[in-house]
């Protein structure tokens, strides 16, 4: 392999710089037409760091930058080869800079040189006039190749031009040595430096950048430098060097630099590698939905820039179940935009709640518009897709979103093979007595995916809306099953006995159009002008407010009593077959669930079984007729 990698060298530096710039533009154009990883990281990244830039002009940036990525890759198989003259001709100073690099060889103290991830960024390593005087040397920290046959060979092409180098693998301790003696030490510095590093925020994302600079200029009094090569040909940079103020964090001092010149670049500085995975941090599926940092300089305010997809549940009850792990990831990321896909009736619902940065409303993906509609979301360049859905079909909707991290619940005997991830849930958690309940189900995927934040479960609170002790709610009702609906009879039963306690009660039924002939027979059961017959004529949004100002709602289980719930009002929800354990409310407000006598605690019993008694007990316990 060694040996292979030099024939390729040696044969490259033969090669006019022409042929080899052109080869640099035709692979980078092909980089950014072949669907890749290296792609995608390429695309996010810069969608990520200018959200108002025309896609053509961000396509056109990626094309350069992945075209000098492979002049970087062939200057560092050339550069060996080259001749002394050659090499000579790979920086050039100007006046400004030939001033720095004289003060920085008339003093005596060690100096660190913070290079960015640049293209041309080892032509610095290879000039022979970035050197100290004297018997002071230039040295360099690397991280090691994973080719070792490249590493060896790489490795030993610095040496051969006199740097010298340390590896990160092997600790410190020589490298601080190096610096006592008043050498030089270049750092290449980026944006990944994993759980040791500090978290900071770079181009408004979090980045964890390396604190080592900074304990070596501490630890051996070091004067800092910004060096940055700038390509001004192929195989040719033009130096930057700015004197860093030693009384600050170097190491933001130079990202500080590094996103200036990012930003006020026309093109979007292509010199940068930015096909590389610049943020990956807190990227591990482990570590995905919280933050832990060992370090950090981050601001009052993070920006909401890295996009998590969510596919909400199909069922309100659900989707009401699902709301508190929303609130609760949003707080535990607060650098993360959270993108809802839902079904077209919830779109308003959870914007009026706040829920979700954005809300789309899902088309089938089964058809053609629909296909379209999800690869379109794309752009967004995603970083995570959570599913609180079982289905292929969101599944599929997942992976052709575009996101490389897609989680989900898996279930035994039900394979999930397009998600990246899954929790898989023990049989005994999901069915009987002991089973958890749907949002603490979630709640563990949640903490296996990182999630460190507690979900509290407060209520909503709707502005301008003041709770009315007299007016009931009542969900007669339920449009999915109907063995979950309690006889109409012992509707009229129940009203009956709340109106004779308490005579300046005010019924008001609820449901979907569906319901409206039992909320019919239920209101025309009464001469009355106390019960007002609501089923039908409110969408969502009005259902809640309706809810936040009812004094208690009673109903069926049913979608609509767990929003009764969200919204902070008190709920008595009746239950038969259904199972309370995994299915009741789950808000912090407060809730009464009414079973038949004898009824499992698990659910079974037909709600014919439950009693006007009954239900009217769980009632008084709310609220005093």
């Amino acid at each position: 392999m060694a040996t292979l990698i030099k024939s390729v060298g040696f044969l490259l530096s033969l090669c006019p710089y022409f042929v080899l710039e052109g080869v640099t533009q035709f692979l980078g154009l092909l980089f950014v037409r072949i669907p890749s990883g290296r792609r995608r990281v390429l695309l996010s990244n810069l969608r990520y760091a200018f959200p108002g830039r025309p896609e053509a002009d961000l396509l056109n940036t990626a094309r350069e930058s992945a075209a000098r990525m492979f002049e970087m890759g062939f200057f560092s198989l050339c550069y060996p080869f080259l001749s002394k003259d050659k090499l000579r001709k790979t920086v050039l100073y100007d006046k400004k800079a030939e001033v720095v690099l004289g003060k920085m060889r008339e003093s005596e103290q060690p100096y660190l040189i913070m290079i960015p991830h640049v293209c041309l960024f080892e032509t610095l390593a290879t000039s022979p006039h970035f050197r100290p005087q004297g018997k002071r040397r230039l040295g360099a920290i690397y991280r090691p190749n994973k080719n070792l046959a490249l590493d060896k060979w790489i490795n030993f092409a610095r040496l051969d031009v006199g740097i010298v180098t340390f590896s990160r693998k092997a600790g410190f301790a020589k490298t601080k040595e190096f610096l006592r003696n008043g050498n030089w030490l270049a750092i290449l510095f980026d944006q990944n430096a994993g759980n040791q590093g500090t978290l900071t925020c770079f181009l408004d994302r979090l980045a964890s950048i390396t604190p080592l600079p900074d304990l070596l200029r501490k630890t051996n009094n070091a004067k800092a430098i910004y060096a940055c090569p700038k390509r001004v040909g192929f195989f040719q940079s033009s130096v930057e060097l700015i004197e860093l103020d030693t009384k600050k964090s170097i190491s933001l001092e130079s990202h500080h630099l590094l996103a200036d010149q990012i930003k006020s670049h026309p093109c979007g500085f292509p010199d940068w590698l930015w096909s590389h995975s610049k943020w990956k941090t807190h990227y591990s599926p482990k570590v995905k939905f919280g933050l832990k940092p060992k370090r950090q300089l981050l601001p009052d305010k993070i920006p909401r820039k890295l996009v998590f997809f969510i596919h909400m549940p199909n069922w309100l009850g659900d989707i009401m179940m699902a709301a508190p792990i929303l609130l609760a990831l949003s707080k535990a990321r607060p650098d993360v935009k959270l993108i809802l896909f839902c079904r077209p009736q919830y779109v308003d619902l959870l914007e009026f709640l706040g829920l979700g940065d954005e809300v789309f409303q899902t088309t089938s993906v089964f058809s053609l518009p629909g296909m379209k509609s999800f690869f379109r979301m794309r752009i967004h360049s995603p970083d995570c897709h959570l599913l609180f859905t079982n289905s292929f079909r969101g599944d599929l909707e997942a992976f052709i979103s575009g996101s490389a991290h897609r989680f989900g619940l898996r279930r035994s005997r039900k394979p999930r093979p397009l998600l990246s991830h899954s929790f898989r849930a023990n049989r005994s958690i999901l069915e009987g007595p002991k089973a958890l309940h749907q949002s603490k189900l979630w709640e563990k995927m949640m903490v296996h995916f990182g999630l460190n934040a507690k979900i509290i479960g407060l209520p909503f609170s709707l502005k301008g809306l003041s709770r009315d002790s007299n007016k009931i709610g009542l969900v007669a009702g339920s449009s999915n099953n109907p063995g979950k609906r309690w006889g109409v009879n012992k509707w009229i039963s129940l009203i009956s006995k709340l109106f004779t306690d308490c005579p300046s009660f005010r019924i008001y039924l609820y449901g979907t159009q569906e319901d409206l002939p039992i909320s019919n027979e239920i209101s025309n059961s009464f001469e009355t002008d106390q019960i007002v017959n609501m089923t039908g004529r409110t969408n969502l949004c009005e259902l809640a407010s309706e809810f936040a100002a009812c004094g208690l709602v009673i109903g069926n289980d049913t979608g609509g009593m767990h929003m009764a719930n969200a919204v902070g009002t008190p709920a008595v929800v009746l239950y038969g077959p259904t199972n309370p354990i995994k299915t009741s409310p789950c808000f912090n407000s407060p809730k009464i669930c009414v079973q038949p006598k004898g009824c499992p605690p698990e659910g079974g019993s037909s709600m014919d079984s439950l009693s006007v008694n009954r239900v009217y007990k769980a009632i008084s316990e709310l609220i005093k007729p």
